[in-house]
């Protein structure tokens, strides 16, 4: 046909644009799942293949064809259940890396990065006016009350050993950021060369209560809230930041708060049923604890009210003079 419509005097290049048209598809790229291999998708191909065969003869034989090809498929996707059990499995009693994977398999990792025509002044006078706007809804309150002050002071943080820093930096993340002189993964790989520099840097850092200037940038980085929002209107509070700090100031960072976290559970200052950010407090003992409750008052014949609130937009808004203020009079710090 491409050899008749070739030559002008042909019949058909007169006929042929009247009955073709043009139909543009779009197909969807996705991630091909970990599980499904070259085996799995053969056999996919091979029943598609069987099964038009099928509807096109409708014969007993391509019929008995495809059926056998769908159940040897069947037999193919335990893989996924194989795949998913061995994963969870091999996290062990870790209590971070059950979530990791649950996120992949929920489709939770999505990037959910954009592209928009927004410059960085429009996103940072979008968040410097959003929490202008919080703090104009608190102003004239109390200041929050200190119920329970720390009956001993904080006045300094102690100095840090080669053991404690190396353990900080071995089992970090391996996340590296672009204001990194070197990547992570090679500070770690070359740790004994490096670890007598971090150890100055970090100690003198504690000692000091404030990293070098060469540590004290971030790259902020506004990301969708959640995948499927509007990227094109900034007034809308769709986007969240995210800062993106050096190694050593999340060193730094780490080994404070180990000081912080022991002052405070010798003085019995962390709460009780705190359900985040603590070792052994996660979401999921929270969630028991609701259960146990929930479960004792139905015991008892008592009706129960679960209220939930969302206080993620307080994280975003963080007002570091009010926290170092509370921090002076509950944690009694040293300024």
């Amino acid at each position: 046909m491409s050899i008749s419509c070739s030559r002008p005097t042909t019949p058909c290049c007169g006929v042929l644009p009247t009955v073709w048209y043009l139909n543009t598809a779009f197909v969807a790229r996705r991630a091909a799942c970990p599980w499904f291999d070259a085996e799995c998708r053969t056999q996919q191909r091979q029943r598609r293949r069987l099964e038009r065969r099928y509807r096109k003869t409708g014969t007993s034989t391509d019929r008995r064809f495809w059926v056998d090809a769908t159940r040897r498929q069947i037999l193919l996707h335990r893989r996924k259940k194989e795949y998913w059990r061995d994963r969870l499995e091999l996290c062990g009693r870790s209590s971070t890396a059950p979530w990791r994977s649950l996120s992949t398999l929920l489709g939770r990792h999505r990037d959910v990065a954009c592209d928009s025509d927004h410059t960085a002044d429009g996103f940072a006078t979008f968040f410097v006016r959003k929490i202008e706007g919080v703090r104009s809804g608190t102003a004239g309150l109390p200041p929050p009350p200190v119920l329970a002050p720390a009956t001993s002071p904080l006045a300094s943080f102690r100095p840090r050993t080669q053991t404690e820093i190396r353990q900080i930096i071995m089992t970090s993340p391996v996340k590296s950021c672009s204001l990194d002189p070197v990547p992570t993964f090679l500070v770690r790989e070359y740790v004994d060369v490096l670890l007598p520099y971090i150890i100055l840097m970090v100690n003198a850092s504690l000692s000091q209560g404030r990293p070098p200037v060469s540590q004290k940038h971030t790259i902020v980085t506004p990301l969708l809230k959640k995948t499927g929002l509007d990227s094109s209107d900034m007034n809308r509070p769709n986007f969240r930041p995210v800062s993106n700090l050096s190694f050593i100031s999340k060193v730094v960072e780490r080994l404070s708060l180990v000081s912080c976290t022991s002052t405070w559970r010798q003085t019995t200052l962390l709460p009780r049923f705190q359900s985040a950010y603590r070792k052994y407090h996660s979401t999921e003992t929270a969630m028991q604890r609701v259960w146990s409750d929930v479960l004792a008052a139905a015991d008892d014949r008592q009706m129960t009210l679960l209220g939930l609130l969302d206080l993620s937009a307080a994280f975003d808004c963080v007002d570091h003079s009010m926290l170092l203020e509370v921090c002076f009079r509950f944690d009694r710090l040293s300024p």
